[in-house]
């Protein structure tokens, strides 16, 4: 195992601090650029040799700019599969890159707020992220990022079609956009969920879990992106994003005053059996960590919760993970393990905590 790795895995990721505008329905934002350079085969005809001369290539150029020459950077055949799953539960990686038989790096800064992939789909892929719903500031640094690289690196162009890509759905401009949200109360309310996401998927949004593509949704955590690049401009796709995310912040915050209203007696005695549960160290699966994990941060914004910050429930949906579990610990366990180290984890972590939930009232 890694030396780094155990440093990594119980580092705190700045863009899951809990903070940023309408952090209380947006968990964070995400823009990211799919890239390919002129001279090299896409992914699906790519040889040994031409993956990593473009690997080495990139990695030159990377190491001269400015804007990326302090990134840690990682060659992921020389990792192991626990400091893969690490990457992949910090969302530095995809897994797509993290499965690959290529060669094939990522760049990331210390901050996790920005990482390049190479030899994923795409040559490259760029990404920022923030806390809260701060889309404008993510475009900005990925815009950067992206031009700088352009400075160095023949991108392939078509005058016609714009940036090509190893998949149709994002060539042009190649960006996706997305937002990570927590919506417990329109979970509780299907009627207006299945409202908003007819509306997400008429402006051409996919609406998928924690992970992105290829999850569900679980602890009511959900991410919606664009799914069209071609014939829209960035600022369009952007536009879009926005308009749909406003109606959601809104719908959210609707149904949630609601409820606390009309059913804040059954909604306590949910955060405490929750919270209970949680505590009590018995082992406990991925997918109920995150259920439980939800509920508490439902509690924070009520104001039943004041034993920890969203910051820290938030750093505890990416410690529950595998890869994190067995870095932070310095050791392999065996599947059969797992679920009860997590549920140790978790009693550990809020046995430090001074006060009982919802202090306000137990």
């Amino acid at each position: 195992m890694e030396l780094f790795l155990p440093e990594l895995a119980s580092r705190r990721i700045s863009w899951l601090s809990g903070e940023g505008p309408d952090s209380d329905v947006i968990v964070s934002t995400r823009a990211r650029l799919a890239r390919n350079l002129r001279g090299f085969p896409f992914a699906a005809k790519m040889t040994e040799d031409k993956a990593r001369e473009l690997c080495e290539h990139v990695q030159t150029r990377l190491r001269e700019l400015e804007v990326t020459r302090g990134m840690n950077y990682l060659q992921l055949r020389q990792t192991t599969d626990i400091c893969r799953d690490v990457l992949l539960e910090r969302f530095l990686v995809s897994r797509e890159l993290a499965e690959s038989r290529l060669d094939r790096a990522v760049a990331f800064e210390d901050a996790e707020c920005a990482s390049i992939m190479i030899n994923e789909e795409d040559h490259l892929r760029l990404q920022t992220l923030r806390p809260g719903f701060d889309l404008e500031q993510s475009f900005e640094r990925i815009l950067s990022m992206d031009r700088a690289l352009e400075s160095t690196l023949e991108y392939a162009w078509s005058e016609e079609l714009g940036y090509l890509t190893s998949c149709p759905t994002n060539v042009g401009t190649g960006l996706r956009v997305s937002v990570m949200l927590h919506l417990p109360g329109l979970v509780t309310a299907s009627r207006e969920l299945k409202r908003v996401f007819t509306v997400a998927a008429c402006l051409n949004l996919a609406v998928r879990g924690l992970h992105g593509e290829g999850t569900q949704a679980s602890g009511a955590f959900f991410q919606v992106s664009n799914q069209i690049t071609l014939g829209r401009t960035e600022r369009e796709i952007m536009e879009d994003l926005t308009h749909v995310i406003g109606q959601i912040i809104e719908f959210e915050r609707k149904v949630r005053h609601e409820l606390i209203e009309s059913k804040g007696d059954e909604l306590k005695q949910r955060l405490d059996f929750e919270y209970e549960f949680i505590k009590s160290g018995r082992p406990v699966g991925v997918e109920r960590s995150v259920i439980a994990l939800s509920a508490l941060l439902l509690g924070i914004v009520s104001g039943t919760f004041t034993s920890s910050t969203r910051g820290d429930i938030l750093k505890l949906l990416v410690l529950v993970y595998p890869g994190h579990l067995q870095a932070s610990l310095g050791r392999r366990f065996q599947s059969s393990e797992i679920d009860r180290e997590r549920g140790s984890m978790l009693r550990r972590f809020f046995e430090t905590k001074q006060n009982a939930p919802g202090a306000a009232g137990t």
